[in-house]
């Protein structure tokens, strides 16, 4: 794992579309990170931001994702759950809900099916700086 001893500080950082990476090359990024991020686009986009971090890694590059437990979510109390899935009940579900979940299996079955390999449990908390291991969980694989 290339970054492991490299700080967050040491990142170029991209904020966008995460279902859209036209404007990156094919193999042409060592790691793609997304955190917390994946579950709040629809399953099918979803789906297509796996298949572009995967065209433009390059071959050896990594991903790394960590996303809510939804399994955990599901044996939450009622006001929970909302905070959870639809943004909470102070805030806007199209900013902050999740339209879509996973489960560890859930997501290693997707990378797998888009062609990673290597697919291991990853820090949780990495660019959070509040791990939740009680909830999240992380994935990281290899192109």
């Amino acid at each position: 794992f290339p970054s492991h001893d490299r700080r967050l500080e040491d990142y170029d950082w991209e904020k966008g579309d995460l279902t859209d990476l036209s404007r990156f090359h094919d193999d042409s990024i060592e790691e793609v990170m997304i955190v917390h991020g994946l579950g709040h686009t629809y399953w099918d986009g979803a789906m297509r931001c796996l298949e572009e971090v995967y065209r433009v890694l390059k071959p050896g590059g990594i991903v790394d994702i960590e996303v809510p437990d939804i399994s955990v979510g599901l044996s939450f109390n009622v006001e929970d759950m909302q905070d959870i899935v639809y943004g909470g009940r102070t805030g806007n579900a199209l900013t902050f809900g999740h339209f879509c979940g996973f489960t560890p299996p859930i997501l290693l079955e997707q990378l797998e099916r888009v062609g990673f390999k290597d697919i291991r449990p990853g820090e949780i908390g990495k660019g959070t700086g509040k791990p939740e291991p009680d909830r999240n969980f992380r994935l990281v694989g290899t192109k």
